[in-house]
C-alpha cells in the first residue's frame, strides 16, 4: 500500500483502485471480457485514467508495470526522442508476440481494424512495460534487501555493544 502510495505521488491525476470491489467491477466490464481469457489471472490495468491492481496479486513489479503504461503515453507526448529511444532498447518484443494472451489482444485488434502500425507500437509498449516493471521490481526488492541487512547489522552492532564485544575483545 505504502508503495503504491508513493508510486501516485509522481502522478497525483491517476486514480488508483485497489480495493476488490473496484478490481471484479473493472474484470466484469466489458473492456475487460474482451482482453482477457475466463482463466486468465489479471493482475493490473489502466482504463479511463484509472490505474486497477489485483489485491489477491500484490507485488511490486504490477504497479510498476502498469504506471509504466501511463509513463510511457506521457513520455510519448511530452518528450518524443526519449520515448523512441525506449522502444528502440525494449527486449521484450519477441516474448510479448509469442504470449498467446498478447495474441488474442493483436487478434482482437485485427478484428476491430487497427492497422500493422497500431498493432507493432501495441507490441513494443506492452515490451517496455514489462522491462519497466521488470527492472522496477529488481530496484525495489534491492533495496528492501539493503534495508534488512541494515537493520540486521545494526541490531548485530547493539548486541555486541550491550554484551561489551567489540573488535579488540576475543
Amino acid at each position: 500500500k505504502q508503495f503504491v502510495t508513493r508510486l501516485t505521488k509522481a502522478f497525483p491525476g491517476v486514480e488508483v483502485m485497489e480495493d476488490q470491489k473496484s478490481f471484479d467491477e473493472l474484470v466484469n466490464s466489458i473492456y475487460a471480457k474482451k482482453l482477457s481469457t475466463k482463466n486468465q489471472k489479471i493482475y493490473g490495468a489502466v482504463y479511463n485514467g484509472k490505474l486497477y491492481l489485483n489485491p489477491a496479486f500484490k507485488n511490486f513489479n504490477t504497479p510498476i508495470h502498469e504506471f509504466g503504461h501511463i509513463w510511457i503515453n506521457t513520455v510519448k507526448t511530452l518528450k518524443p526522442e526519449l520515448y523512441s529511444k525506449g522502444l528502440d532498447l525494449v527486449q521484450y518484443e519477441t516474448s510479448v508476440r509469442n504470449n498467446k494472451d498478447y495474441k488474442r489482444v493483436v487478434d482482437k485488434m485485427r478484428k476491430d481494424g487497427a492497422t500493422q502500425e497500431q498493432i507493432n507500437t501495441y507490441i513494443l509498449e506492452e515490451a517496455l512495460a514489462i522491462a519497466i516493471g521488470d527492472k522496477g521490481e529488481s530496484f525495489v526488492n534491492a533495496s528492501v534487501s539493503r534495508d534488512f541487512k541494515n537493520w540486521l547489522e545494526d541490531l548485530y552492532n547493539n548486541i555486541k555493544k550491550m554484551m561489551g564485544i567489540s573488535k579488540y575483545t576475543s
